[in-house]
């Protein structure tokens, strides 16, 4: 007779993070067999488990990266930001901002960056499933 409220939702999805978290820094060592399988059962349990473990894996890399940066000099920082173009625009409500067709390369480079980040994913997943570290 319980119903689930939002709050037991987020606690959920807090759990699964903190879950994530804690395998990603067990592998940081070889783990035994014993821990291997637990894994792998962690993992085949549901598919947010394997989402969040993965953001947890892209958002270590994504503080590698920053860290890195940090030892730039101002100079060195702009450079990099105009090179790598950091601006992030969002669609905008409404046809305030007239629609562009993407150019039939670009679409095309898009669909190849895509199809390798889905492939990647894949052969990351069938490592883990198969136990190679």
């Amino acid at each position: 007779m319980s119903e689930s409220t939002p709050f037991d939702a987020a606690r959920q999805a807090r759990r699964v993070t903190e879950q994530a978290v804690t395998w990603y820094i067990e592998q940081q060592e070889p783990l035994s067999e014993r821990q291997r399988a637990a894994f792998l059962a962690w993992l085949r349990a549901s598919p947010l488990h394997v989402a969040e473990y993965f953001a947890i894996v892209r958002m270590h890399g994504d503080m590698k990266a920053a860290a890195a940066l940090e030892k730039l000099s101002a100079t060195e920082l702009v450079d990099h930001a105009a090179r790598e173009n950091p601006v992030v625009l969002f669609p905008l409500v409404g046809n305030v901002m007239p629609q562009q067709r993407p150019a039939p390369v670009a679409r095309a480079a898009r669909t190849r960056r895509a199809l390798a980040g889905m492939l990647g994913a894949v052969a990351a997943v069938a490592m883990v499933w198969l136990g190679v570290a």
